[in-house]
């Protein structure tokens, strides 16, 4: 897994691993926000199922994480998947260069936007519940803190 996102910490590599990811399903660390927008509501929509499978898609996710999505869609995930995967995302945000960095955030961020606004209102758009609202603040805040500085001098 260390070789596939590119990550030394140990520490950091072993509670990954303890969290459930496996090289295959590593690369689905920038969905876990996705999945926890759309558990939000305690169910997730066909809509929502079909947007976050064509993300992963889109990405190139092999077989194995594949399956390992259809599953966190049918039962959500623990906490602590949640918690580790958005530290992960921004462990990768600080393993990019500065100028890159926000386009990837802000990137991110429509996605995490986009699946929010997935199932509700007319053709998919239009109101998104307050929880949904409250995470896509979160995350915002989250992805918008400065990479730490030891990244500025890379």
């Amino acid at each position: 897994m260390a070789e596939t996102i590119g990550e030394r910490d140990e520490d950091f590599l072993a509670e990954l691993q303890s969290a459930g990811y496996t090289a295959d399903t590593i690369a689905l660390a920038e969905l876990i926000p996705q999945i926890q927008i759309v558990w939000a509501d305690d169910r997730v929509s066909k809509r929502e199922r079909d947007v976050i499978l064509e993300a992963a898609a889109h990405r190139g996710v092999p077989p194995h994480g594949r399956l390992q999505l259809a599953r966190w869609l049918e039962h959500p995930p623990s906490e602590r998947l949640f918690r580790i995967s958005l530290q992960a995302i921004k462990q990768m945000l600080r393993r990019l260069p500065i100028h890159v960095q926000a386009n990837v955030r802000g990137s991110l961020l429509r996605e995490y936007a986009a699946i929010a606004g997935a199932s509700g209102g007319f053709l998919w758009w239009g109101s998104v519940s307050a929880e949904k609202r409250r995470m896509l603040d979160s995350f915002t805040s989250e992805l918008d803190t400065p990479p730490a500085p030891e990244t500025w001098s890379r």
